[in-house]
């Protein structure tokens, strides 16, 4: 811009043919960012972009899967990390995805296998922990989940399933107020999580001390809950059932059983 107007001076060009011309430029910036910004909408469209303008993109198609998989479209995002493994055989993320993938279908054996494996091949990734321990919890391993989870929440103390699975993790060894403790942690980090609330609901309805123990307040998250879902969970009917029976019956102790039972 500075070399023009130097130029528009050195060649005395009429100020009203450099406001003209200004103008044409301008429309013409105009046209090509208004298209450009559709561009950049949103995620979905950014990478849809870039798979469109490049070839064997693997990064996009990472970013794909992983999009698509926090949406819950798994077939989508276990292509999009194929796609990425097949281009770029040494990616962890890609890897890791398809791992995660495995996890959400509920082959938990077939994500251990792959988060075991690029701990041998990467034993200080603490997203690799992380996820190795939040899938041990989920196949009721809690002995060896609870150091892998410790370990990444050092790291990582913003992350709330990582508080989630060590509140269940907690819970199933017999320390209900570690477990309520990661649960309120949980669930403020991330109070739009159903799962966190109901599992907080679900432990201050059931905790086995007075001093801990909430009826009233798990009685509130759960109403919320079912409210929330439509009046359809079954779980979360549980919790809510649970937490009636707690709140009516102040002086008959705690709740022993567990949930699903």
């Amino acid at each position: 811009s500075w070399s023009a107007f130097d130029l528009a001076k050195r060649w005395r060009v009429p100020p009203r043919a450099i406001a003209a011309s200004a103008v044409v430029i301008l429309l013409a910036l105009g046209v090509v960012s208004s298209r450009q910004v559709g561009t950049w909408r949103n995620t979905e469209t950014l990478y849809q972009r870039a798979l469109a303008v490049t070839d064997d993109n693997y990064l996009a198609h990472t970013g794909f899967g992983n999009l698509f998989l926090r949406q819950g479209r798994i077939d989508d995002a276990a292509w999009h990390f194929s796609e990425a493994v097949r281009i770029a055989p040494g990616w962890p993320k890609a890897t890791m995805g398809l791992a995660d993938v495995a996890a959400a279908r509920g082959n938990l054996a077939d994500a251990l296998r792959a988060y075991e494996a690029e701990l041998r091949r990467n034993p200080v990734s603490i997203e690799t922990i992380g996820r190795y321990g939040i899938t041990l919890a989920a196949a009721g391993r809690y002995a060896e989940a609870r150091p892998h989870l410790q370990r990444a929440l050092a790291e990582y103390p913003g992350i709330a399933t990582l508080h989630l699975s060590l509140s269940i993790v907690e819970d199933r060894l017999g320390n209900p107020r570690e477990a309520v403790r990661y649960g309120r942690e949980a669930q403020r980090l991330s109070p739009e999580s159903v799962e966190a609330a109901n599992n907080l609901a679900w432990l201050l309805a059931t905790h086995p001390r007075d001093d801990i123990r909430d009826p009233s307040g798990a009685l509130a998250l759960a109403r919320a809950l079912n409210t929330a879902t439509g009046d359809k969970v079954a779980n979360i009917l549980d919790t809510l059932g649970v937490a009636q029976a707690a709140a009516q019956c102040h002086n008959c102790g705690p709740i022993s059983f567990r949930q699903g039972q």
